[in-house]
């Protein structure tokens, strides 16, 4: 009994710092860590390393793919920017988060030369330890030329998520859940993949299949 009181302390605590056995796989993390995103999708690719200077404000690195058939687009960047959490909601048992994300780099896209790039992105999640929403915007904002044969557009993704927790795992237990995610890219049809999340001490795992049957979702975080 006091073994199971002092993990669900440790629990809350680690809760309100940000980096609990819950849901979210955040773009910030607690103040000095480092932290490694990866997140893979039929139609896109996206790493990223970043450094917690405070628990609200983290330097980051991005390299990014995205694939769109339909536009006959392979798209490739690699940017720096930063990550900000700029609003937290705490409650007695649930946490919500405001982050947006920003970046500078180039883009090395076929067909194209490279030239600069810029990216934004706004999160938005609230979760406790049995249920999970999420939803996130993001655009590469990119420089058409007088040289482009036709005008470059931009790419903006789209993405919401819902998900529940089956069990109520410790911190120094294997935690899973089972989330639904809807995500769209320009105006590609909406793919939606149900996955299941791991998520043990400071590595989290995911994945899952889209219902296109068209490829596989996996994504990847770990914290140092």
């Amino acid at each position: 009994m006091k073994r199971h009181k002092l993990f669900s302390g440790l629990g809350l605590l680690l809760f309100y710092l940000g980096i609990t056995p819950l849901a979210g796989a955040h773009p910030t993390s607690f103040q000095g860590a480092w932290s490694l995103i990866h997140e893979s999708t039929s139609m896109s690719q996206h790493i990223m390393v970043t450094y917690s200077h405070r628990y609200w404000l983290a330097p980051a690195l991005h390299y990014g793919q995205i694939n769109l058939e339909s536009e006959n687009l392979e798209f490739e960047v690699a940017a720096a920017g930063v990550n900000t959490l700029l609003k937290r909601w705490n409650q007695p048992t649930s946490q919500g988060n405001l982050y947006v994300s920003l970046a500078q780099g180039q883009e090395f896209s076929q067909g194209l030369d490279s030239r600069p790039v810029s990216f934004a992105e706004v999160d938005l999640d609230w979760e406790d330890r049995r249920f999970y929403v999420a939803a996130a915007y993001s655009r590469y904002f990119r420089q058409s030329r007088d040289s482009d044969p036709s005008p470059i557009s931009d790419i903006e993704m789209k993405k919401v998520r819902a998900g529940f927790a089956p069990y109520l795992g410790e911190f120094t237990e294997l935690n899973t859940w089972f989330i639904v995610q809807a995500m769209q890219v320009n105006q590609e049809s909406v793919e939606v993949t149900p996955l299941l999340r791991f998520y043990y001490r400071n590595a989290l795992w995911e994945l899952g299949r889209s219902l296109k049957g068209n490829g596989f979702l996996f994504n990847f975080m770990l914290h140092i």
